[in-house]
């Protein structure tokens, strides 16, 4: 597991990347989190404001006092912070409704993942179902040698559902590089997702805020030219 890289703090927040394979907050087992990681780093208090599955590496904001964090969490649940993931797909990916600047976008009801039970596309009237929608372009694709094609793919979520990327894709008939638990190809490197780009309203400044993360080998390895 690569080390925690912060791309930004001040007296309000945090801005780092979470390694694929480190939880985002302290949880049953005994390897290091986000959280611990900074508090260990000398960085005080770390509030949760966000989260990515332990499989999944890329951007996350945490908060360093209590109206950081209140500002930041109502700019999630009014759908303020943006949040773009690069994901490789196997197969085509087709799905959705056509948007006018060439993205797709993708609306799912989902039977949410519940401990080792992944999450599933099901119908609307489906008990325990809750709205998913993302946003996606597919930037480029490849064949292997043994024909199988995969897809980079941009996403951008719209809600927040625990493992939303990943069982929308695969519902599309593309699960991700890697992502065996939804019938993803294998992968050498790992999920290939990863938590790209990040921006919210800075919760002292009022400031727009962007930030980028460096691409990941599990994305490098396949799409060179784009990272």
């Amino acid at each position: 597991m690569s080390q925690v890289q912060v791309l930004y703090e001040d007296k309000d927040i945090i801005v780092a990347v979470k390694p694929a394979g480190m939880a985002s907050q302290p949880d049953r087992s005994l390897g290091m989190d986000m959280v611990n990681w900074l508090k260990n780093a000398a960085r005080g208090d770390i509030h949760v404001i966000h989260r990515l599955d332990r499989l999944v590496g890329g951007i996350m904001v945490y908060a360093r006092n209590k109206k950081a964090a209140a500002s930041l969490s109502r700019q999630i649940r009014e759908n303020a912070v943006k949040k773009e993931y690069l994901a490789i797909a196997c197969g085509s990916l087709t799905a959705g409704v056509p948007q006018e600047d060439g993205s797709m976008c993708l609306t799912d009801f989902l039977v949410p993942a519940r401990g080792k039970e992944p999450a599933r596309v099901a119908g609307a009237d489906t008990p325990g179902a809750v709205r998913a929608q993302l946003i996606y372009r597919v930037i480029d694709e490849k064949f292997l040698d043994d024909g199988s094609r995969l897809c980079l793919v941009r996403v951008r979520l719209i809600t927040g559902r625990r493992h939303q990327i990943r069982a929308q894709l695969a519902g599309a008939g593309a699960p991700i590089l890697g992502d065996g638990k939804y019938g993803g190809l294998p992968s050498g490197t790992g999920l290939a997702l990863f938590a790209w780009r990040l921006g919210f309203t800075h919760p002292s400044t009022g400031e727009r805020m962007d930030f980028k993360a460096p691409i990941p080998a599990v994305i490098r390895e396949h799409f060179p030219e784009n990272a």
